[in-house]
Formats: structure tokens, C-alpha cells, sequence
């Protein structure tokens, strides 16, 4: 009795399992396949309608069908490793993939913009082939590949005579001025980076000068500000979540008066999250320690021609990047060890021998609602050692041309935006007529 129930409840579940197949079979397909995409400045996104133009693309994800998040990080050979990750909703809720592409250092603008899309392409074919659209989709390749023109890549070790080593090397000036006032800036800069699983190197040197002229009734005020700087940075992987390293750097600065400074940090770094996750998300967490030489251009507040300490700093950082919007946020808090007050040390300074700063920063984007979206960034520093601050008092032209630094107790800036928008969901048409002028603009009070 038992044995003939089984058979007939077994029967039952087999019919009823494909009466439901054949319901979801017997579902009208979707008309078109609304996507919003997710890409931030690094798409093109005039270039991407006008590519795939059998998608309809929707102003906020909410209306979308499928949600293409994009993030990027660089490689260790200087180009950009992108990741589409396409999120189904709706009609396709549940679904998702991933792609990636990567584009070397020297690409053109118009080479990452086809890589895109190309993945785009792909990404979207799965879904838009469950809808009416895939009916008149046709997929190939080109005629010449199809016929064997094109050879069969073999992947493996890449014969690199560089060693994965990256030079890059800039300079640039700027002159602009009116009847009384002119200003220069000269940068330049040179780094070498090498990144490979097990190690990543940077190193690199600039300098920037700054000069600056003004007609006065009475005289001619004539200004220079320059630094320099130059900086190492190795890093080991040690494992999943874990990384060492240490940084050097020097650096010159009138503005800050170092004569010159030189400081060695030892660091270790966890991540909450496997280092593969980076893009998408990160909680990290990076102590560093060591020691710091400092000889300054004019004696400071505290009596001092030069300084010998050690700094400690703890840094924790957040990072994430999901179809609701993004966060990245940290705090650092660093220590100066062992340092202590010179003689004559005017008053409202003697009681500061802890000498620290403490760095919150962050940026929001958050999609609140159908059509209003959130941004909200900026920084506080809580500022507790400026132990290179020039004795005397600043005159008024050092303080409004921002000639040498300040006393203060803290910086902050801060911004928030709100947008919101309304109307037609589609945002398919690309229209680029009068983008590079300005009808309507008075040209003579600019």
C-alpha cells in the first residue's frame, strides 16, 4: 500500500513539475530589454547607445531589467583591468555574470571605449536572447576570422623584455596672466612601477614651481613657491588577505618650511575581504612605523632647525561598490613618538606635547528612490602637529597670497548634492549638436 502511494505521489509531482515548465514556456517574452548602466566616468556613454542600439536604456536602475555595474583597477603594468558585472532584476531577478576586459597603458580613448562595448555585447546576449529582441540578434565574427583568416591566440607567458617594468615620464608649463597680475607653473614628474601577484614596486620623483606677479599701486610683489618630492614603495603579497611592505620618501617645501625631510615605514596591511574582491569591496586595516628626519628652511615655533622623531599611523578604510551606489571612507590617526618641546615655546603651545593627527574621510552615492540619488563627501583632519611652523608672526600679504602655512587646530570640506529626475525612462537618443559651444552666453563679462 505504501509502495502504490509513492508511485501515484511521485506521478503527481512529475505532472505537476511539467505543467509548471510548460506555463513558464507559454510566458510571452519580454518586448525589449531595458538596461541602466552603471559606469561612472569611465564609459562613454554617448558611444555606447549608439553601439547597441537593440537595448533600451533606462535612466535609473529602478526601470531596468538589467543592471550593469562597472569598476576598474590598474594593472601592474600601468593599463586598466575593467569588470561588468550584469545584475538581472525584474523579469530576471536572480540572474547575474561577470566579464572583464583589459586595455594597456598606451591605449587610445577610442580603443577603451570598443572594449567596452564589446563586453557589453556579450554580458547582454544571454538576456536579450529570452526576449523578442534575441529573435532578430545575429552573432558572428567577423568574415575573415570566420573563415580562418584569424590565428588562434595561444595563452601563456608573454616574452616581456621589460620585466613588467613601467616608465612614465611628464612635464608641463602653464602661463596665464592679465595687465597686472601673471603666473607660471612648471611640473614635472617620473615614475617607475612594477606590479606583479607576489610584488608591487613604486617609485617616483617630482617637482612643481610656482611663481606668481602683481602690479600694486606702490610696488611689484613678486612670489615663488616650490617642492619636491620623491617616494618608494614595496610591497609583498603574503596571502589572501594579507600584505607587507615599506615606504620611503623625501621632500622639499616652501610653503610647509622643509628645507628637507626623509621618512622610512615599515607597514602591514589586513583586508577583511580576499584582495580579488577589491573592486567590488574592501575593509582593510594598515599599521605603519618608523623613523623621520626633518631640517627646516626657517627656525619654528618650538626653536627648532631640525627634528629627529618616529611616526606611528593607523589607517582603517572602507570600500564598496554595489547596484545601490558606493561608499569609501577611512580614518587614519598618526602618532609622532618621542617628540618634546624646546626651549622658549610660546605659551598656548606648551600644552601640546602629544603630538597626533587624525584624517576622517569619505564620499557617499547612494540611489535613495525611484529618480533621487545622494552624494555626500569631504574630510575632517583634527590637527595636533605642526612642529614645522615658522616663528614670527605672518604679514598680510603671506597670509592672503597663502605664502606659508598657518596655525590651526583643524581643516574640513565638505559637500553634499541631492539630484533628482522625472519623465520618460528611456534615455536611447544621441544628439550632439551645439555640445561644444555656448548659445546664449555674454562672451565680454567671462
Amino acid at each position: 500500500m505504501t509502495k502504490a502511494v509513492s508511485c501515484v505521489l511521485a506521478a503527481f509531482l512529475a505532472v505537476v513539475s511539467v505543467g509548471a515548465r510548460t506555463l513558464v514556456a507559454q510566458e510571452p517574452a519580454p518586448e525589449t530589454l531595458p538596461v541602466f548602466l552603471d559606469c561612472g566616468w569611465v564609459c562613454d556613454f554617448d558611444h555606447v547607445r549608439r553601439e547597441i542600439r537593440w537595448a533600451d536604456w533606462v535612466r535609473d536602475r529602478k526601470d531596468a531589467d538589467v543592471h550593469v555595474l562597472v569598476t576598474s583597477e590598474t594593472t601592474g603594468g600601468g593599463g586598466q583591468r575593467y569588470e561588468a558585472t550584469f545584475i538581472g532584476r525584474r523579469a530576471f531577478d536572480g540572474w547575474a555574470d561577470t566579464l572583464h576586459t583589459t586595455v594597456p597603458p598606451a591605449a587610445t580613448d577610442d580603443e577603451t571605449r570598443n572594449a567596452l562595448v564589446a563586453i557589453f555585447r556579450l554580458g547582454l546576449v544571454r538576456f536579450a536572447a529570452r526576449t523578442a529582441v534575441g529573435e532578430r540578434l545575429h552573432i558572428g565574427l567577423p568574415r575573415e576570422a570566420e573563415a580562418g583568416g584569424e590565428q588562434e591566440r595561444i595563452s601563456g607567458e608573454a616574452d616581456d623584455p621589460w620585466n613588467q617594468w613601467v616608465f612614465s615620464l611628464s612635464w608641463r608649463a602653464f602661463l596665464h596672466g592679465e595687465s597686472r597680475q601673471r603666473f607660471s607653473t612648471m611640473f614635472g614628474s617620473f615614475s617607475a612601477n612594477r606590479t606583479t601577484e607576489a610584488w608591487k614596486v613604486r617609485l617616483s620623483v617630482n617637482a612643481n614651481r610656482n611663481e606668481s606677479e602683481f602690479e600694486l599701486p606702490t610696488e611689484t610683489v613678486k612670489t615663488v613657491q616650490e617642492d619636491y618630492g620623491l617616494s618608494a614603495l614595496f610591497v609583498r603579497s603574503v596571502a589572501s588577505r594579507f600584505a607587507a611592505g615599506i615606504r620611503l620618501s623625501g621632500s622639499s617645501a616652501t610653503f610647509n618650511n622643509v628645507g628637507i625631510g626623509a621618512k622610512i615605514a615599515p607597514a602591514v596591511e589586513y583586508n577583511v575581504f580576499d584582495y580579488e574582491e577589491s573592486s567590488r569591496r574592501s575593509l582593510t586595516f594598515l599599521y605603519a612605523i618608523g623613523p623621520a628626519w626633518v631640517d627646516f628652511q626657517e627656525e619654528t615655533v618650538f626653536g627648532r632647525m631640525h627634528d629627529r622623531l618616529v611616526e606611528q599611523s593607523l589607517t582603517a578604510a572602507v570600500g564598496l561598490r554595489q547596484p545601490w551606489g558606493s561608499v569609501n571612507t577611512s580614518l587614519q590617526v598618526a602618532h609622532l613618538i618621542g617628540w618634546s618641546l624646546g626651549a622658549d615655546v610660546p605659551a598656548e603651545l606648551a600644552d601640546q606635547d602629544a603630538k597626533y593627527r587624525a584624517v576622517l574621510s569619505g564620499s557617499v552615492e547612494l540611489g535613495l528612490v525611484k529618480g533621487l540619488s545622494l552624494d555626500v563627501g569631504g574630510y575632517y583632519t583634527r590637527i595636533r602637529d605642526q612642529i614645522a611652523l615658522r616663528r614670527g608672526e605672518a604679514s598680510d600679504e603671506e597670509v592672503l597670497l597663502r605664502l606659508r602655512q598657518l596655525e590651526t587646530s583643524y581643516r574640513y570640506f565638505i559637500s553634499v548634492g541631492f539630484r533628482y529626475s522625472f519623465g520618460s525612462i528611456y534615455n536611447n537618443v544621441v544628439n550632439t549638436r551645439f555640445d561644444g559651444s555656448n548659445p546664449g552666453g555674454f562672451v565680454f563679462i567671462n
